[in-house]
Formats: C-alpha cells, sequence, structure tokens
C-alpha cells in the first residue's frame, strides 16, 4: 500500500514525520504542501468556486484536496489531506479549526474528519507549532486506524 499526502496548515510536517523512518520509500510517494489557494487550484484541482463558496479551510476543500493528489500519484492506492487555520493569524472564532479527509482508489467515498485543535488559556508561546504537532500526527493516527480496520475486515473475511 502506497500513500502521498496533501498538507496546507501542517507545513509538510507529514512528510518530514515519515521522511525519519527507515525503509518508508516503499509506502510513502511524498506530500504536496499547498499553502496558497492558487497552489491548492494548481497543483490538485481544488476549484476557484470551493475555495470561494466554502473557504480554504472546509470540508469541501478538504475533499478535493485528497481526491486531487491521488488522482495525481498514480502509484499511490490511498492520500490523506490536511486544510486547518493554526494560529497565530486568522479568524479568532476558527483558531484550531482543521478538516482531514483521506480518499482511497477506486473508492468514491471519502472519509474526513473535522478538527478543533485547542489549547490550555494563556499558553500562547510556539502555539502555532504545539498545534500542527498535533495535527500530523491526527493525520497519521487516522490513517493507522483505517489501515488497520481494513486489515481486520481483509482477515475476517479470509476466516470466515
Amino acid at each position: 500500500m502506497r500513500i502521498v499526502f496533501a498538507e496546507s496548515c501542517t507545513g509538510g510536517l507529514i512528510a518530514a514525520t515519515l521522511a525519519q523512518i527507515p525503509g518508508i520509500s516503499d509506502h510513502f510517494c511524498g506530500s504536496a504542501v499547498v499553502y496558497r489557494n492558487a497552489t491548492k487550484n494548481q497543483w490538485l484541482g481544488v476549484t476557484s468556486r470551493s475555495l470561494e463558496k466554502w473557504g480554504a479551510v472546509s470540508r469541501e476543500v478538504s475533499i478535493q484536496m485528497a481526491k486531487g493528489v491521488l488522482k495525481k500519484t498514480r502509484e499511490a492506492q490511498i492520500s490523506a489531506s490536511i486544510t486547518g487555520f493554526l494560529g497565530p493569524s486568522g479568524p479568532k472564532k476558527e483558531l484550531g479549526h482543521a478538516f482531514i479527509s483521506i480518499a482511497i482508489r477506486g473508492s468514491k467515498q471519502v472519509i474526513t474528519q473535522e478538527l478543533w485543535l485547542m489549547h490550555r488559556k494563556g499558553l500562547t508561546h510556539n502555539i502555532r507549532t504545539k498545534r500542527q504537532l498535533l495535527a500530523s500526527h491526527a493525520v497519521l493516527n487516522m490513517v493507522r486506524s483505517l489501515l488497520k480496520s481494513g486489515s481486520q475486515q481483509k482477515r475476517t473475511l479470509k476466516s470466515g
């Protein structure tokens, strides 16, 4: 199984984390870091209409990011994307808000999760970095859970 990522708010942290694992190139294709809306549109095919209507931090854009990076990476069977407001700038009410999407080749269904990455009141030092770490771990945990449940389903089918 090979995976590719589309990262916005994590800025490549998922890729950097995975790149530390020896032998990861057997499974990790790469990551498109698409911070700007124009880049999301040009690299991944996220529609201008979706960006205008829903905004960059939305379920819809996250889904298009996951589908777009999977379409562009033929060797991958699965993709994951993340987009969010992790601070310190951005709408105050939206700080810590993010969306993760996972697309699987051959499936029309895209799995999505909405996140609110909170922090203790008064804690502002390096809050962006802390949220990026939390967001990266959330993406990797979501992928791991999906792969784990998929392998358990295969075992059940074989034994049944």
